[in-house]
């Protein structure tokens, strides 16, 4: 234990069950010295929605304690935010995140002489995942009708709802892309089709561009 003396000594017996005078020692341990916050604040592992956050344990401390909260404050203490552990390990799964939101952490190193005069800040925002598309037609080296018939799905991992979806063709020799659909406020899980009209006699690529209002 810590700024406690102890006494010790040695007692030597024979087989007689004669006993020596043992001499008595003592000495004393240091005092616990504050703590210190914890350095080298990572996320060591990520899905959607959790984090795994790591980090160096303070000097000196035997656990850390750790607040958060959706907020940035420029101070925080023991009250600011919610509450979110105070353990001995070096890493702590935060789960029930919500997308699109960054969360800020704030701490602080415990021991028997409470918690680090000073805290050490983190920062992490739950990414964005992209849009996908899926039962593209047509695809592949096909020939069709100039009436091209075109139908794809689109949906988004997260939910949200895709600002807009605009479909481009370019004529294979050309430079130039032809926006020919374009879609606003698209929601997740939707199939798309339309027909368009395009010149006889021509290799034709097309892409499909999606923005969910975060990425492309």
């Amino acid at each position: 234990n810590y700024n406690t003396t102890y006494y010790w000594k040695i007692v030597v017996v024979n087989d007689k069950g004669d006993r020596s005078n043992a001499t008595l020692w003592h000495f004393t341990t240091n005092p616990i010295s504050p703590p210190e916050p914890p350095t080298n604040v990572n996320v060591s592992a990520y899905g959607y929605y959790w984090i795994n956050l790591s980090w160096t344990r303070g000097l000196f401390a035997e656990r850390t304690y750790i607040r958060y909260d959706t907020v940035n404050h420029t101070t925080w203490n023991l009250s600011t935010g919610y509450f979110l552990c105070n353990v001995t390990a070096e890493y702590f799964l935060h789960s029930n995140l919500s997308k699109h939101t960054t969360y800020y952490y704030a701490l602080w190193g415990y021991n028997e002489n409470g918690f680090s005069s000073n805290y050490t800040t983190f920062s992490y925002t739950i990414p964005n995942r992209l849009p996908v598309v899926t039962s593209v037609s047509p695809t592949g080296n096909v020939t069709t009708s100039v009436n091209v018939p075109f139908s794809f799905y689109v949906y988004d991992p997260d939910g949200d709802t895709l600002q807009y979806v605009t479909v481009e063709v370019n004529a294979i020799g050309k430079s130039n892309w032809l926006a020919i659909k374009h879609y606003t406020n698209v929601t997740s899980g939707t199939t798309l089709s339309f027909t368009y009209t395009l010149d006889a006699g021509t290799q034709y690529r097309w892409h499909i561009y999606i923005d969910d209002g975060y990425n492309s």
